[in-house]
């Protein structure tokens, strides 16, 4: 159950890791 719940965690960072990535790359191209 534990195990579950820390890949989920972990798959949820990486997304949001990601978001970031894109969003940089957007407010980047902006200015």
């Amino acid at each position: 159950m534990e195990i579950k719940c820390y890949r989920a965690k972990e798959e949820k960072t990486k997304m949001i890791e990601e978001l970031n990535i894109t969003s940089d790359i957007s407010t980047n191209y902006e200015s």
